[in-house]
C-alpha cells in the first residue's frame, strides 16, 4: 500500500519567496552594525542581532525569554520610560536615549527606535528596537563642549590682553613712558 499526499493549492514559488525573504532579512541583520531586538507581544526576547550580543557582551542563549529589562541600569530617568511606553502603546515610535548595562555590569548610552508591530486588528503582535551605542558620540559631545569652554575663556583671556596691548600702543604713540616690567622695575 502507497501512501499518498495530495497539495491542493501548493504554491511551491510563495514558499521559495518566502525563504528568499526570510534569507534576505537574516543576512540584513546580522550585518547590521547597529542592535535589533525583536520581541514578542509579552516583551519576551525572540531576537537579537549579532551587533546587540557584541554590544552588550550576552550570548543569544542569555537572551532569548528574557525582557528587555535584563539591559535596565537604573541611570534612564522613569520618566523616560514612561514616554516610552505612551508613544508605542498610542501607535507612535519612540525615539530617544536610554542608560543601559552590559553583562559585565558597564553602562553604556543607547540611542533607541522603538515601535510595536501590529496585526490588522491593531493588536500588538511583536515590538522591534532599532539602535546604536551612543557613548563614544557623547564622549565626543563632551569633548567639544569642554573645548568650547576652554576657547571661550581663551578669547575671554585675549581680549583682556588686546585691551591693555592697545592701550599700550597708544601710550607709545602718544610719546608716553611704558611700564612694561611692572611698578617693581622702577
Amino acid at each position: 500500500q502507497t501512501a499518498a499526499t495530495i497539495l491542493v493549492g501548493f504554491d511551491a514559488r510563495s514558499i521559495r519567496e518566502s525563504q528568499a525573504t526570510a534569507a534576505m532579512f537574516q543576512t540584513v541583520t546580522d550585518n547590521y552594525s547597529g542592535s535589533i531586538l525583536i520581541a514578542n507581544e509579552d516583551n519576551s526576547i525572540l531576537y537579537a542581532n549579532p551587533a546587540l550580543l557584541h554590544m552588550t557582551g550576552y550570548s543569544f542563549e542569555e537572551l532569548i525569554g528574557k525582557t528587555p529589562a535584563i539591559f535596565k541600569s537604573g541611570q534612564t530617568p522613569d520618566e523616560v520610560y514612561r514616554n516610552l511606553w505612551e508613544t508605542i502603546d498610542s501607535g507612535g515610535i519612540w525615539n530617544g536615549e536610554v542608560i543601559n548595562r552590559r553583562k559585565d555590569g558597564s553602562h553604556y548610552l543607547e540611542c533607541k527606535t522603538i515601535a510595536a508591530i501590529r496585526d490588522s486588528q491593531g493588536h500588538v503582535q511583536n515590538y522591534f528596537a532599532i539602535g546604536e551605542d551612543g557613548s563614544q558620540r557623547h564622549q565626543l559631545q563632551q569633548h567639544i563642549d569642554k573645548t568650547r569652554e576652554h576657547r571661550s575663556r581663551d578669547c575671554a583671556m585675549r581680549g583682556i590682553l588686546d585691551v591693555h596691548l592697545a592701550s599700550a600702543l597708544v601710550r607709545l604713540v602718544n610719546n608716553e613712558e611704558i611700564e612694561l616690567a611692572g611698578p617693581e622695575a622702577k
